[in-house]
């Protein structure tokens, strides 16, 4: 199998830590409760996931330079980084909209600059977004 485990192993770190997170806010009394969610949680798993997008964006150019002939060497590769690619861009799309509904649930309060941050973040989102559609439209 082909390895992307930098890029994969960041994203699925991300992730664990966000559901570990959640988990263990879990109020007995009430079933959940969000905790606080800092800026600097949000821009970490932003970055991360940025970073699993450029390899996954390395990967599909990688593919598209291959050549595909029936029955050839590359045609076996391609259906593994094809395959790869899928599972990697699905992982991230599933990441995306879990930062994007804690940015949604991030309360700024009357803090001008926590309303600053959420508005960075909103866009930070939001172009990680188009960037993601951009790559499952190649």
């Amino acid at each position: 199998m082909l390895a992307v485990a930098e890029g994969r192993s960041e994203l699925e770190l991300q992730a664990q830590h966000h559901l570990l997170v959640r988990s263990s806010d879990v109020d007995h009394d009430t079933n959940y409760t969000m905790t606080t969610t800092t800026t600097a949680s949000l821009n970490a798993r932003l970055s991360a996931l940025t970073d699993a997008r450029k390899t996954t964006q390395t990967l599909i150019t990688r593919l598209s330079r291959l050549p595909g002939h029936p029955g050839s060497d590359n045609s076996e590769i391609r259906a593994e980084l094809s395959s790869e690619i899928h599972q990697l861009l699905k992982e991230q799309e599933e990441e995306l909209d879990l930062v994007r509904q804690d940015v949604e649930d991030f309360v700024v309060g009357r803090d001008r600059e926590k309303e600053a941050e959420r508005a960075r973040l909103d866009i930070s989102v939001q172009r990680l977004g188009e960037d993601l559609k951009l790559c499952v439209g190649v």
